[in-house]
């Protein structure tokens, strides 16, 4: 049930800023706005039973404004999970789709034909830049 799910994210995460409501669909920002104001729980106390290092993560991947939240890249450099990493075996990549618009209103085909596309234009790239790898490698 998703919004049990929106319920659950907004007692952790709280109310989002308006600024991040204002990057959010209408019907979202709406919907929000109906809802009574979550303050962001105290991690200290929400997450009482794990790490230090697993609740700094958590505090910081648990944020609406992706400008502020971790990366990709960020989360695995981070301290509780860096014993785990192997940087040599940890490729990276743009992401495959641009974001969709939240005020555009994409049917289940619209968005399979655009997640298809970017697909075959990633895969495309990826094939060329082996390609390369491997005539380097040759010669």
């Amino acid at each position: 049930d998703y919004i049990h799910q929106l319920m659950r994210i907004l007692e952790v995460c709280g109310t989002p800023s308006q600024e991040v409501l204002d990057s959010v669909s209408e019907n979202a920002r709406r919907f929000i706005n109906s809802l009574r104001y979550y303050p962001r729980a105290d991690f200290n106390e929400f997450f009482h039973d794990i790490s230090d290092g697993a609740r700094d993560l958590l505090e910081k991947i648990f944020v609406y404004d992706p400008e502020v939240r971790l990366t990709a890249e960020q989360a695995i450099a981070h301290q509780y999970v860096s014993r785990y990493r192997d940087a040599a075996d940890e490729p990276t990549t743009e992401p495959f789709m641009d974001p969709l618009n939240d005020n555009e209103n994409y049917t289940s085909e619209d968005i399979r034909r655009l997640m298809f596309e970017d697909i075959v234009r990633k895969g495309e790239e990826v094939r060329q830049q082996l390609k390369e790898k491997r005539s380097n490698l040759i010669n």
